[in-house]
């Protein structure tokens, strides 16, 4: 769910082919898909995408994201392995955005890009 306190500041778009379904709140990869553990994100979809649409997606502000497991205020947040879903930044994993509200899993959260 987001709250009034959730509100993304995008402040650089791009566009990219979608090369399979996209969900919102999704970290994408540079091939226009959702992005695995292994892959750096070249940005957030705000909504869904069907795959061949030209999308639109955030690739530098403040960005709502749905996590993977719990994360606090201030964190490092990582990209998981499950959907381009985030989650938190582990020894072995990159950084891309740090978190900017606390969620437990499968909730919303405000973060800010690093990539």
């Amino acid at each position: 769910m987001i709250t009034k306190q959730q509100t993304a500041i995008p402040l650089q778009l791009i566009t990219i082919k979608a090369d399979s379904e996209i969900l919102p709140f999704r970290f994408v990869n540079a091939k226009g898909s959702l992005c695995g553990a292994s892959e750096n994100p070249v940005g957030v979809s705000e909504t869904s995408w069907n795959m061949g649409d030209t999308m639109s997606i955030i690739s530098y502000g403040v960005v709502l994201v749905e996590i993977l497991d719990a994360i606090n205020i201030g964190e490092k947040v990582s990209v998981s392995n499950t959907g381009g879903k985030a989650c938190k930044k582990t020894e072995t994993s990159d950084w891309v955005a740090t978190a900017l509200s606390p969620g437990t899993a499968g909730s919303i959260i405000k973060i800010k890009l690093v990539v």
